[in-house]
């Protein structure tokens, strides 16, 4: 028989086994049951959760009558594919004498009207907007440049002279609107003379931006744009000896990246005449292309005119015209002499005859919900940005298909606005534009005990201390109570 003794020893043990079996279960138990989720005011402490995507095939949701409020979508959705949205014959019997068009949106490039020729050709237009997109992103328009002896030569023996003076400087804002309204081969020039001490590099960084923009059938020889051959021939075509060449597709690409720098923009758009004061002394440019001004929704033209000298090059007008929330980019080659402005005002005639921009999903109207991982209920989440779409005029279109793309950044807490992902919206004639959903409501979760636990110690290391204190002298308890018992028995079998 044990002793009183030892009978107490092994109660005390077996009570502290007891203890250790019941905090490990409710470990245990911690660790299985699902977090609730609460709202921001009912929460006390959180812990940390990623987003996942449901199913996504559910189309996006819309009120009783199908329609959607107007706006415009900030994030810059792509479109799937740059073919003319079908309307038809938009022209009614109307000709286009020029021989390419392209009318395509500003918003997201989806093209409306075209009339292209996929070959390559010289287009001095090309030459003369790159350089001065290069020049508003490297330069302060207010940059005081010198005028240089060849630059005045240049200007002296152009066929659009600005009347350059020697001994003077000229701004960064002047040489580029010189480039705009009057196609000058000077200010072309002087700007890259400037930014890169010569030509040659500087077509070198002409070359790289055209890389970059993925204007994969471009490459420039000079900043005039003049055709430059291998070997000049009367019987040889520009497209295939022309060392400086581009396509419509590429001059479209590069103009609508201008129209996103805010100094291009306002001087594309503001200015049909500029006076400028340079050194003390008034000068003046005025568009070569003033008459398309008068056409009511343009809101800026361009007319790039090939000198007489160079045969194969190509005239190209670009133009930016609105009419309510449609913006669209007009771009013109091969013009017939003294038809520019008709042709223009044919093709704005046309666009907004034939198109409107309709709504596609409000900022604030519901998506659906989203899971957050270890979350049962959903996060309802709405669109951040109202998103404008182009069509016919008269042609419905829908949202048959909606795909959820989960963010990655996105962790619990969720406060109200924050973003959940993007949604892609494929809409039935294949155009896929893609938006954000944000959370409508702010979410929170309880902490289970070991998360709370982890916290409480990270947060005050001194309790860590006295926890894993209390641990061991648990654990030597039990080990004393252990080689308690162990004696006790070897005691009890020895007496027998």
């Amino acid at each position: 028989m044990l002793s009183r003794c030892h009978r107490a020893r092994i109660f005390r043990t077996n009570r502290v086994m007891r203890l250790l079996i019941s905090v490990s279960l409710m470990i245990s138990l911690c660790l299985q049951c699902p977090i609730s989720p609460l709202r921001a005011q009912d929460a006390g402490n959180i812990s940390v959760g990623r987003i996942r995507a449901t199913d996504s095939s559910t189309p996006s949701q819309t009120d009783d009558t199908g329609e959607m409020s107007s706006g415009t979508d900030i994030s810059e959705p792509v479109a799937a594919n740059s073919d003319p949205v079908s309307s038809g014959d938009p022209f009614n019997g109307l000709t286009i004498s020029a021989s390419e068009f392209l009318v395509i949106t500003t918003s997201r490039g989806v093209t409306l009207l075209s009339r292209t020729i996929p070959e390559r050709r010289c287009i001095p237009a090309s030459s003369k907007l790159m350089t001065a997109v290069i020049a508003l992103e490297a330069l302060p328009s207010d940059t005081s440049i010198p005028v240089t002896r060849k630059a005045l030569d240049i200007d002296k023996k152009s066929s659009s002279p600005i009347s350059m003076k020697e001994d003077q400087n000229y701004s960064v804002k002047y040489l580029v609107s010189a480039i705009l309204l009057r196609n000058s081969d000077a200010a072309a020039f002087m700007l890259a003379e400037y930014i890169s001490d010569d030509e040659a590099t500087f077509v070198e960084r002409m070359n790289e931006t055209a890389k970059n923009l993925s204007m994969n059938d471009t490459q420039f020889v000079n900043t005039s744009g003049q055709c430059v051959f291998l070997e000049r021939s009367a019987d040889l075509e520009a497209s295939s000896t022309s060392e400086q060449f581009t396509t419509a597709s590429d001059l479209a690409l590069l103009f609508r990246y201008a129209l996103n720098l805010t100094a291009f923009r306002e001087i594309f758009t503001e200015y049909s005449f500029l006076q400028f004061q340079e050194d003390g002394k008034p000068l003046s440019l005025s568009s070569s292309v003033l008459s398309a001004w008068g056409i009511e929704e343009i809101q800026g033209a361009s007319l790039f005119t090939p000198a007489s000298s160079d045969p194969l090059a190509e005239t190209c007008l670009f133009a930016l015209a609105q009419k309510g929330d449609l913006e669209v980019i007009l771009m013109v080659t091969g013009i017939p002499d003294q038809s520019s402005y008709q042709t223009l005002h044919d093709l704005v005639g046309v666009t907004f005859s034939t198109f409107e921009v309709s709504p596609l999903v409000e900022a604030g109207d519901p998506y659906r919900g989203v899971i957050v991982e270890g979350v049962q209920d959903q996060v309802n989440a709405v669109f951040r940005n109202t998103v404008l779409y182009a069509h016919p005029i008269g042609q419905s279109f829908s949202i048959p298909v909606s795909e959820f793309s989960p963010s990655l950044l996105t962790t619990l807490p969720i406060k109200k606005g924050d973003v959940l992902g993007q949604v892609r919206l494929t809409l039935e004639d294949g155009t896929q534009i893609t938006t954000e959903v944000v959370a409508a409501e702010n979410m929170v979760v309880q902490e289970n005990f070991l998360t709370f636990s982890a916290k409480l110690i990270d947060s005050n290391r001194n309790i860590g201390y006295l926890i894993a204190g209390c641990i061991a002298v648990i654990l030597l308890l039990v080990i004393r109570g252990g080689i308690s018992i162990a004696m006790a028995y070897r005691k009890r079998f020895s007496q027998k």
